[in-house]
């Protein structure tokens, strides 16, 4: 009984040999994810600062939020969107951010916003594109760990 565990199992040497092209394959491309989502990652800081540099800083100005939610998850920072209004009669903190769940929606288009509004327009299509790839990355890997046995 003993001698057939034994051959069902691979010898010690041949688990500290090389990986075998399968799992150096698999290691390859958790390697991939894993730098295709720090990619996006900095592409939606540097989309965050062109948004907030683009717009003029008026009533109804609509930004990128990247928040970290502090749970050491995988899709970390999340994307809010938010609408900046002036409420003149709240004399503390008169700017106030308000959630907005379809930015494209609540851009503005004339008045000071007019000049902008294009440039705004395709930078925000370009978010949106990107946390939809990033959204397929995340979920896979959250398969994989769940698939590992790892919550």
């Amino acid at each position: 009984m003993d001698q057939a565990k034994d051959s069902a199992s691979p010898p010690k040497e041949d688990l500290e040999a090389e990986p075998t092209p399968g799992v150096r394959k698999a290691g390859e491309v958790c390697l991939a994810v894993l730098t295709r989502l720090q990619e996006i990652n900095l592409r939606l800081e540097t989309l965050r600062q062109l948004l907030r540099s683009e717009q003029p800083k008026k009533d109804g100005v609509v930004l990128l939020e990247l928040a970290n939610c502090g749970k050491k998850c995988t899709g970390c920072p999340h994307i809010r969107w938010k609408q900046w209004r002036w409420h003149p009669k709240q004399t503390r903190h008169p700017w106030q951010a308000h959630p907005v769940p379809f930015p494209l929606r609540k851009l503005r288009r004339s008045g000071v916003f007019a000049g902008s509004y294009p440039k705004t327009y395709r930078l925000i299509t370009e978010v949106q594109d990107l946390a939809k790839k990033k959204e397929k990355l995340v979920k896979a890997l959250s398969d994989l760990n769940r698939a590992l046995g790892r919550s």
